[in-house]
């Protein structure tokens, strides 16, 4: 009989990720700066949730059966950005797009070589030390 291992070994950093969603890149780009517009946006259209003609637009991209006046934040931010996202401009398009391949290179790279999380590790004594240890 052949025993069972108890802890799998073969390492999530293994595995291929799956690259970037449109939406999400657009929200790493456009809604995480500090100074983006966009949190305005959310946050006003966020409040006129009580006024269904102010939010309708957003009804096809919520899981159905739901009700947007007791939306959580979460969920309405998650389809605002799918909604944001059906009408990019074609520089938008081109910089989501950008960021979505410099991203799915980057976790390549971290596949590659799993010590290494990014360029500044100098600043990260922890990875300091790990690169030490795997030389």
């Amino acid at each position: 009989m052949v025993a069972e291992p108890v802890l799998d070994l073969a390492g999530k950093h293994s595995r291929k990720k799956p690259p970037l969603q449109k939406w999400q890149a657009f929200s790493v780009l456009y809604y995480r700066p500090e100074d983006s517009p966009l949190r305005d946006e959310v946050k006003a259209l966020f409040e006129k949730r009580d006024n269904p003609s102010a939010v309708a637009f957003l009804t096809e991209f919520l899981p159905p059966g739901t009700d947007i006046q007791t939306i959580d934040r979460l969920t309405f931010f998650s389809a605002f950005l799918r909604e944001r996202c059906t009408r990019l401009s074609a520089d938008e398009e081109v910089e989501v797009q950008a960021h979505i391949e410099e991203q799915q290179q980057r976790d390549e790279e971290h596949r590659d070589r799993p010590w290494f999380l990014d360029d500044d590790y100098e600043d990260k004594p922890l990875l300091v030390e790990n690169r030490f240890i795997q030389q």
